[in-house]
């Protein structure tokens, strides 16, 4: 699961004997690094369930990397385990794997960049001065392609919060609306609550369930192909 959720250029770059270059890749630390993170913050907060350590790790650690490569499968109910753990892996479900990985989510080099961008704007409200340039992969990011992932981000969110309020419609359980539209939008599989890897969306009403079908769809086409689709302009007849 994991390897899927690598960018496949850093493949092709091993294939052409760049492995240096490959394992520098800013993104790929990034993303073993929140893999790591998060499996060590669930364990520390899971532990007293467990007899068994190689059982602990295991189930973790098979969480976290189902999670964050939005593959599906579970082999623990983490329905049930403490609210910190549901939160890491609430976080995961957006996060999602590489880009150029079959992976779904935001995609660790989009959030990597949103961090590193909102540190240089702290950086430079302390001196308005300051000349700040965010960098990835070593290379300096052009304010364009910063503004792109902002705007990508806004229209992410707006998205998820309307099929959040139009799930909500019938849905009583809060946790279970969140973790639905957000386990269909990022293409995860089971969310929390009724929607948990021991649940299925059998007991949503139709409506939802066509909402989620919708979040689903675009989640995977990365939005702008589906929302242009709604757009006046694509439909309008040219000359």
């Amino acid at each position: 699961m994991l390897a899927f959720g690598v960018n496949f250029n850093l493949y092709y770059m091993i294939l052409v004997r760049q492995v240096k270059k490959a394992l520098r890749d800013e993104e790929l630390r990034w993303y073993l690094l929140t893999v790591l993170a998060a499996v060590v913050l669930i364990c520390i907060n899971i532990y007293k369930r467990y007899d068994s350590a190689s059982q602990l790790i295991c189930d973790a650690f098979f969480t976290v990397s189902s999670v964050i490569t939005t593959t599906g499968y579970a082999t623990a109910d983490f329905g049930s385990w403490p609210v910190l753990s549901q939160t890491v892996l609430l976080l995961l479900m957006f996060f999602g794997a590489c880009a150029g990985s079959t992976g779904g989510g935001l995609k660790i080099s989009r959030v990597g960049i949103l961090v590193k961008s909102a540190i240089a704007e702290l950086r430079k409200s302390k001196d308005p001065n300051m000349v700040v340039r965010t960098q990835f992969n070593s290379r300096p990011l052009a304010e364009t392609e910063i503004h792109a992932i902002i705007r990508y981000f806004v229209v992410y969110v707006a998205v998820f919060i309307l099929l959040l309020l139009l799930v909500c419609l019938d849905e009583t359980d809060f946790l279970t609306a969140f973790s639905a539209v957000a386990g269909t939008y990022n293409n995860i599989g089971p969310g929390l609550g009724m929607a948990g890897p021991m649940y299925s969306f059998a007991a949503f009403s139709p409506f939802s369930k066509i909402v989620l079908s919708f979040g689903m769809i675009t989640g995977r086409l990365e939005l702008f192909p589906v929302l242009v689709l709604f757009l006046p302009s694509t439909w309008r007849k040219r000359g």
